[in-house]
């Protein structure tokens, strides 16, 4: 039995290997860096592999409700805080894709020491760019993941600075303050910014998610800089200082590769950014919860795929962090009372790129949820709003 009195299912062998499931994103990233450095197909191949590892690695595994005890957590973060390092020199090799250039001796570098450089004027290829940039974008996706699990560490300021590092790589500096703030009261609300309404498509969502969490950040730094009689413009202002970090790292691109190294950054990032805004779009799609009320673990959608969970560092234990926000990843446990998907997050956020595709999924879904998790003072909200989904069997029909 776990702490909250449900019981844990037996570890598959794989499971059982925790924590070394958990570098799973990291070594795809250092493989990831290293088919830059060789290039032609060896990029694509490991971009194909990083997008469906979690989706063909679920469906070979049984469901993963193993929690893991008693083991070394420096290994954990030592994994985390190693996010940010690779990410760095990651970058630095993609963006040397984008000039002819040697600005920082990289490619004499690699050359001296017997590697041929793949992103050598010579070699360079319009599909190779390509993959190259939607797997760098793919990566900063993965690393805002690493980037909630530290921000949610408020007691350790290096996990803050690890954290905000992280985001700034897809301008998302500003996403602290709104998740803890406003998302982990607010969840599953129709307040929520961060909880997407029923057949809202996720570019709907992604657009609402921005501009809401943008103005919260500095609405919110700007209050509490007032209250001490300091300008919101002040460099005191952590909303005003993310986004320069953010800056700070466009310039350092721009140095290196121009313009158009800056052009395929801002791609990237825009890229990873979606990507993690498709997350927060699947953790709660649809669910209503009553404003004023205790958020309960049918306010989350939940999965347990194992390779999913590994990627994902246990996000998609979604309704246990929500009651449990302090909690490390490693310490959520799966809920027997929450509602799941048939996929895992990184599945389902591909799928939301097609919002016919996805209504088709989560519409049974939502229509299970309404008879068998909802709450009466729910199903009133659902029928209120127009939002009340036919029943299963009529959808699929």
């Amino acid at each position: 039995m776990n702490q909250n009195g449900s019981r844990l299912g037996r570890p598959s062998k794989l499971a059982a290997l925790a924590p070394l499931r958990f570098g799973l994103t990291n070594a795809l990233m250092v493989l990831f860096f290293m088919a830059l450095i060789k290039g032609g197909p060896f990029v694509g191949l490991v971009l194909i592999l990083t997008l469906l590892i979690g989706a063909v690695g679920d469906k070979l595994q049984s469901d993963d409700r193993y929690l893991a005890t008693g083991q070394p957590h420096w290994l954990y973060a030592a994994n985390l805080y190693a996010t940010l390092p690779l990410i760095i020199v990651t970058t630095v090799t993609y963006v040397h894709y984008l000039t002819p250039a040697d600005p920082i001796g990289l490619i004499s570098f690699l050359s001296s020491s017997g590697i041929s450089f793949a992103a050598s004027p010579a070699l360079s290829r319009t599909g190779l760019l390509i993959a190259a940039t939607l797997g760098i974008g793919v990566f900063y996706g993965f690393a805002n993941t690493v980037a909630h699990e530290l921000y949610h560490r408020s007691s350790n300021p290096v996990a803050r600075m690890i954290s905000r590092l992280l985001l700034a790589f897809t301008f998302e500096t500003s996403a602290p303050f709104y998740h803890l703030h406003w998302h982990h009261r607010d969840a599953g609300t129709f307040e929520d910014a961060s909880t997407a309404r029923r057949h809202e498509t996720v570019y709907a969502f992604a657009q609402r998610l921005i501009v809401n969490s943008l103005r919260a950040a500095f609405n919110s730094e700007a209050k509490r800089l007032r209250r001490r009689g300091i300008s919101a413009w002040s460099w005191k202002n952590r909303s005003l200082r993310g986004e320069l970090w953010s800056i700070a790292i466009l310039v350092a691109v721009a140095s290196i590769a121009g313009s158009r190294g800056v052009a395929g950054f801002v791609t990237a990032a825009a890229i990873g950014k979606m990507l993690f805004v498709t997350m927060s779009y699947t953790t709660h799609y649809g669910l209503v919860r009553v404003e004023g009320t205790r958020f309960a673990a049918r306010h989350a959608w939940d999965c347990y795929g194992l390779f999913s969970n590994a990627l994902l560092y246990n996000l998609s234990h979604h309704s246990d962090h929500h009651q449990h926000a302090s909690k490390p990843f490693y310490q959520l446990d799966p809920a027997s009372t929450a509602p799941t998907l048939p996929y895992g997050y990184q599945t389902m956020a591909l799928i939301s790129f097609i919002p016919a595709l996805w209504n088709r999924v989560m519409d049974p879904l939502l229509a299970d949820w309404d008879r068998r998790f909802a709450s009466e003072a729910e199903r009133r909200l659902v029928h209120e709003r127009g939002w009340a989904i036919a029943p299963a069997e009529h959808i699929l029909a």
